[in-house]
């Protein structure tokens, strides 16, 4: 297997002082692969305010001995980490597992199916915290055993799992805003965490996911009046945080931007298994009504 090169990912801003350092608990992991390259996202139970100090190392192996192919510190903010593996070696099937101290966890980047053979592809949305953690619903999806799963938004609600929303209008409020946000996105990680652990995944963000009820972006605008003027709510590092969490993984947006206020886009393409498949955020340039 020829060797592997981190590619670095960009990182948000964040205006408050880190308070202390901790070690970090893998939660779980989600991955996309398009063409030859795969993107890999880790997500630890980290605080936004509170940097890790442990480098995070993925690890491969095929018939042979697990191989160190890259090493890459935590995003304090979103406590996640990010992986771009180049000259992927597409239609093989590799074991991998990620080190952070005394934390590790394992999963299988899976052979990519070829163009002359069925796609499976799963799709699921709108994941309300009623009956969480879906135990025998995951089970079963797990069971039909996709190919691709696909999340088309509001993996979260902005007030579920007991936990109001908090609005971050300014730099300082983010950090705190964030983790409202981690405390929910948390538990959709702790149940589709087998899900996503063996399959690659393609995950856009929906109104809910940005504590929106409706939203009309506006090309990335802030909201300067009532929810229907459009706009959003919230300062764009918080935006951008949480769209870096759940679409992280996708292949390199078409035009990132920023856009308007300073908010990112993701749409883009991706091709697997012989599809190809168009990822459109429209939420974010629409027109308010």
């Amino acid at each position: 297997m020829k060797s592997r090169f981190l590619i670095p990912i960009g990182v948000l801003a964040c205006l408050l002082l880190p308070r202390f350092s901790h070690s970090a608990e893998i939660l779980w992991t989600q991955y996309c692969q398009h063409l030859d390259t795969m993107k890999l996202m880790v997500h630890f139970d980290g605080d936004p305010t509170a940097p890790v100090s442990e480098l995070v190392t993925l690890w491969t192996k095929g018939d042979g001995e697990w191989e160190q192919v890259a090493a890459q510190k935590i995003h304090t903010l979103t406590a996640t980490t990010l992986f771009e593996m180049k000259e992927w070696p597409r239609h093989e099937k590799l074991f991998y597992k990620v080190i952070c101290g005394d934390s590790a966890f394992e999963g299988i980047f899976r052979a990519e199916p070829k163009p002359d053979t069925p796609l499976r592809m799963l799709g699921m949305s709108c994941l309300k915290d009623i009956g969480w953690p879906w135990k025998e619903a995951v089970a079963e999806l797990i069971e039909q055993d996709p190919d691709l799963v696909y999340f088309s938004g509001d993996q979260i609600y902005e007030n579920d799992y007991g936990s109001p929303h908090i609005v971050s209008k300014t730099p300082e409020e983010v950090p705190a805003g964030m983790m409202n946000y981690l405390e929910k996105y948390r538990q959709f990680g702790a149940a589709f965490r087998d899900l996503l652990r063996d399959r690659p995944s393609i995950m856009i963000t929906d109104d809910h996911d940005v504590f929106e009820n409706d939203l009309w972006g506006k090309g990335g605008l802030l909201m300067d009046g009532h929810r229907t003027t459009g706009g959003y709510r919230n300062h764009p590092n918080w935006v951008n945080g949480i769209e870096l969490t759940q679409t992280g993984v996708l292949p390199a947006p078409i035009n990132k931007g920023p856009h308007g206020d300073g908010i990112f886009a993701y749409y883009t393409s991706v091709e697997y298994g012989g599809v190809r498949f168009a990822v459109i955020e429209d939420r974010k340039f629409k027109t308010a009504p």
